[in-house]
């Protein structure tokens, strides 16, 4: 589509306020190909702003089929588009180009962006298919003798991109120590764990002085750090995310639970540690959880196993 920018750019300034059809029927990117399965016309405004400076601004939507690894067939994920640019046909070249950088950018944390939506939409449709055939997990289960630090580092390796594009930093201390226990689905339990840490700690924030129990005995200060190691007989996965508060501690592993992390960030569905909590029980062992607000959390999984009868 052409533009004609001489109505804005004369004395009247008159603003440009047109739609545009979307050609493409794949989506290409350093991700790979995804096929647009719905599309809407390009919204573009350009608006004058002073001298020979515009404004340009652009929204439209997608929806593109995102393969998942856990699922039998691809996801369709929708995709809200915008853009505002200002342009200064004055520019240097030396100017544009420092602009076109800056546009560059723009452009990565956009596929960052749609990265971390992917990975978002796999795991909730994995953990909806976990939730669906928890029911039978008994006849599934299969226990044998494994180093808790392999089952772990799975689930490490499964979020490292999410640990480079939030920026965190892992403290992984790793173990030998050998746990009785179904692999698959104790390492379910400790990727929605992991992923709960993950959600809840920015390497944005500062966290003061950590108090007794929770942390470095030396109370340094940190940043978004997610630490995993052996205590006793218990595996922790310990965050210094925003903690949850007192009165939703002891509810945090109730089916439909979000709690005030839940409604206030709009990311919990109140199903993930619901799920930990029940696949744990079934496997035999427990689960548990320590945190304070501003401080991070801490949850324990224990590697004893007690025996358990399927009905």
């Amino acid at each position: 589509m052409l533009i004609n920018l001489s109505d804005v750019l004369s004395e009247h300034h008159k603003t440009i306020d047109k739609t545009t059809s979307v050609e493409m029927t794949e989506f290409h990117s350093e991700l790979g190909r995804f096929p647009v399965l719905e599309k809407e016309d390009v919204h573009i405004v350009v608006k004058h702003v002073k001298n020979r400076e515009l404004m340009i601004t652009g929204e439209g939507r997608l929806v593109l089929e995102i393969p998942c690894d856990r699922c039998l067939e691809a996801v369709p994920t929708e995709f809200i588009l915008e853009f505002t640019k200002n342009v200064d046909l004055d520019e240097s070249s030396e100017e544009q180009a420092m602009e076109f950088e800056e546009h560059a950018e723009e452009t990565l944390n956009f596929l960052n962006e749609m990265k971390m939506k992917i990975f978002q939409t796999e795991e909730y449709v994995g953990m909806v298919l976990s939730y669906l055939r928890m029911e039978d997990m008994g006849n599934d289960l299969k226990f044998q003798w494994y180093p808790i630090g392999d089952i772990v580092r799975q689930a490490v390796r499964k979020y490292s991109q999410i640990f480079i594009l939030k920026k965190i930093h892992l403290n992984f201390q790793d173990s030998r120590q050998m746990v009785l226990t179904d692999e698959k689905w104790l390492l379910f339990v400790i990727e929605q764990v992991l992923s709960n840490a993950l959600k809840y700690t920015s390497s944005d924030e500062i966290r003061p002085p950590k108090a007794q129990g929770m942390g470095s005995p030396d109370g340094d200060t940190e940043k978004g750090c997610i630490s995993i190691y052996i205590k006793g007989t218990e595996l922790v996965v310990e965050d210094t995310g925003i903690g949850i508060a007192p009165e939703d501690l002891p509810r945090i592993f109730e089916r439909g639970f979000t709690g005030y992390n839940g409604r206030e960030h709009q990311k919990s569905t109140g199903i993930g540690l619901y799920l930990c909590k029940t696949i744990i029980q079934k496997l035999g062992h427990s689960i548990r959880a320590q945190s304070r607000v501003g401080v991070g959390t801490k949850i324990y999984i224990s590697l004893e196993r007690e025996d358990v009868k399927f009905e």
